[in-house]
């Protein structure tokens, strides 16, 4: 996968399967491997036990599942684009890719896709977990089998610690400003020593503008206003002699701008 991930709870709570199957991803793992694992609340559809379900009821033998469907946002240039479902399979007894199968695993995505049955939107990459100490071999298999072609294209290997890492909550990601505050200051630095008041007030009234911009986006506009509260706080403490027109000027701009 190419970009961060949240993970996303409402688009498997609303699934239909939720009803009978909803579970959370470390109860799973408690279930099959004798350890959570993962962020106890990650929630999921446990798959394994919806097609158990599904085989009683259609009278059929059991087919093979990925262990667990979860819901992700992926996140890029500070916005999370629509959740998906993420297809997961816990391998984490695995110490040896030689019992690995590509027939097997590429069943096991065939029929989950079969069993979800929805229109809701699914991640093309699907995720198989194992133990950290053996996911260089893993990975190596993976990637030795893609060339193949088939399902497996689009699966990957992944360390448990890769997956708590990379799969987190929204409110671990932070903001990234898309303006450079500290570019932002040093050019208006640069008229505070030596004293330029005209290029110096000027610069300031600029970014005011661009702050101003922003006011529609919180985030941008909060950083860019204490950028320049910062850069303010230098002006005042650095002893520069104003006339009474740039005093006057000065203290417009923090009644209206700087001071709220």
């Amino acid at each position: 996968m190419e970009c961060e991930l949240a993970y996303d709870n409402s688009i498997v709570t609303s699934n239909p399967l939720y009803q009978t199957c909803g579970s959370f991803l470390c109860e799973v793992a408690q279930k099959d491997y004798g350890a959570k694992y993962f962020r106890p609340e990650i929630e999921c559809l446990d798959i394994d036990y919806c097609e158990s379900l599904a085989a009683v009821n259609e009278k059929r033998r059991k087919e093979a599942t990925v262990d667990a469907v979860i819901g992700v946002k992926p996140y890029k240039k500070n916005r999370f684009s629509q959740a998906r479902l993420l297809l997961v399979e816990l391998r984490m007894k695995y110490l040896s890719p030689k019992n690995l199968s590509k027939n097997r695993l590429e069943g096991k995505v065939r029929h989950t896709l079969a069993l979800l049955s929805t229109d809701e939107p699914i991640c093309q990459t699907k995720l198989f977990i194992f133990r950290d100490d053996v996911i260089q071999q893993m990975e190596g298999w993976f990637k030795e089998h893609a060339r193949e072609g088939g399902i497996i294209r689009n699966c990957e290997a992944w360390s448990v610690s890769k997956f708590n890492e990379l799969i987190k909550s929204e409110r671990e990601f932070p903001y990234k400003p898309i303006t450079d505050i500290k570019e932002m200051k040093e050019s208006i630095g640069r008229y505070l020593r030596p004293w330029d008041s005209l290029n110096f007030f000027k610069s300031i009234e600029y970014w005011l503008n661009i702050a101003n911009t922003f006011r529609y986006k919180p985030d941008e506009f909060h950083i860019i206003m204490k950028g320049l509260k910062d850069v303010w706080d230098d002006f005042r403490t650095s002893g520069v002699i104003l006339s009474e027109d740039e005093e006057l000027n000065a203290e417009i701009i923090e009644e209206d701008y700087l001071n709220t």
